[in-house]
C-alpha cells in the first residue's frame, strides 16, 4: 500500500517519539516549570527534523498511517485522500503534536496496512 514512505522512516519516526516522550517523563519529574517549553522545544528537535525531511507525499502516507492507527472509518487509500484534502503547511505541526500517542498509531497503522 505504501508507495513512498519506508519502514525504515516510520520505525525512525517512531524511535524519536519513544524518546521524546521518555526525556519528557524524566523533565517533567525534575524540572523547574520555567523552562520546560525550551526544553520540550530542544527535545522535540529530533521528531520535527525527521517529519520534516519527508517528501510530501511520504508526509502523506505518514498522517494516513497514523489516522488509520487511530481507527480512521476507511481504507488506508481514503485516509490517504483525506490527508490530501486536509494537507497545508502545518502538517509537520500537526504531525509532531500527537505525540503522546503517535508511537502507538504509527504501530498500529503499520500492522493495520501491512507495512
Amino acid at each position: 500500500m505504501l508507495k513512498n514512505l519506508t519502514s525504515d522512516q516510520i520505525d525512525h519516526i517512531i524511535h524519536c517519539v519513544d524518546e521524546l516522550n521518555r526525556k519528557e517523563a524524566v523533565r517533567v519529574e525534575n524540572s523547574d516549570p520555567r523552562v520546560s517549553m525550551k526544553e520540550f522545544s530542544d527535545n522535540q528537535k529530533p521528531l520535527v527534523d525527521a517529519v520534516s525531511k519527508l517528501t510530501h507525499e511520504e508526509r502523506m502516507e505518514l498522517m494516513a498511517v497514523m489516522w488509520i492507527g487511530r481507527d480512521f472509518d476507511g481504507s488506508f487509500e481514503d485516509a490517504l485522500a483525506y490527508a490530501h484534502e486536509r494537507s497545508d503547511e502545518g502538517d509537520v505541526g500537526y504531525i509532531t503534536d500527537k505525540t503522546l500517542g503517535l508511537s502507538a498509531y504509527l504501530r498500529t497503522g503499520r500492522e493495520k496496512v501491512g507495512a
